[in-house]
């Protein structure tokens, strides 16, 4: 049975579609992108990394007062994978939750029910909404070689691709594991 936890937030892109630091865009609510998705996953999951840029002094201390523990990705122009590398191997833990800054939108009982599996011994965990896959994704420490192993310019779509057979993956109702936000026009007005 696997306890020990840790939700690792990626927070080390570039935001090159938005136009501007993305994550500090104040949403609808009034809550900053970072926030929200920062909020969502340490409520669900209270050990928490992020991974950010050594120029994101403003993103860092929002994490820092939100409770994270920071680490700086210093390859973060390299892409996804060496992020997810950076928070694997800074945190001790039997399984991590992986989950993206710009998706503020995912519900908590969504992250909730990520760890419960693992918990219950799954090796990996996807959520999906109207059968397609979505995020956070969840591994247990079974894959942290593999995860430690990913191309720096690649997320972990391919380890997923490759261990099929150890994917558990359940339906639920949360469109926010696949809203992303990549560009202006994908902020939702209504949350």
């Amino acid at each position: 049975m696997t306890t020990n936890i840790c939700g690792v937030l990626l927070a080390a892109g570039y935001a090159t579609r938005f136009g501007e630091q993305k994550l500090l865009y104040t949403l609808p609510n009034g809550v900053k992108i970072i926030e929200a998705a920062a909020k969502t996953l340490k409520t669900a999951i209270p050990r928490c990394t992020a991974v950010v840029r050594n120029d994101s002094d403003e993103i860092t201390k929002i994490l820092i007062d939100e409770g994270y523990d920071i680490v700086v990705n210093p390859n973060s122009q390299t892409g996804m994978g060496s992020s997810i590398k950076c928070g694997i191997s800074s945190s001790i833990a039997d399984a991590w939750v992986i989950a993206l800054a710009d998706m503020p939108y995912i519900q908590i009982q969504t992250i909730i029910k990520i760890k419960d599996l693992l918990e219950q011994g799954e090796k990996i965990v996807v959520p999906s909404y109207k059968q397609q896959h979505g995020h956070p994704v969840g591994f247990d420490l079974t894959n942290k070689n593999q995860l430690l192993k990913l191309n720096d310019a690649f997320g972990a779509k391919h380890l997923l691709n490759s261990n099929i057979n150890l994917v558990k993956t359940f339906e639920i109702d949360d469109p926010g594991i696949i809203q992303d936000i990549d560009r202006k026009q994908d902020i939702i007005i209504s949350n």
